[in-house]
């Protein structure tokens, strides 16, 4: 059939693989901020500490 020929770049929440919506990021970066471990934060929010380590270092989601 036809072929796409624009490709759409998705970030953040908008991208279909995403595990947290902005405000749980919002909320990930904060409790980190105050002394939180990256596992604690993870467990509360439902995902991996990798996850949420890449989160705090704006390795993911630098521009949500």
């Amino acid at each position: 059939m036809g072929r796409r020929t624009l490709i759409e770049k998705r970030f953040g929440e908008g991208h279909p693989r995403a595990k947290l919506c902005a405000r749980d990021v919002e909320m990930a970066r904060c409790l980190h901020d105050e002394g939180r471990t990256d596992r604690a934060v993870a467990t509360r929010l439902g995902v991996s500490k990798w996850c949420i380590a890449r989160i705090c270092r704006f390795e993911r989601r630098a521009m949500g």
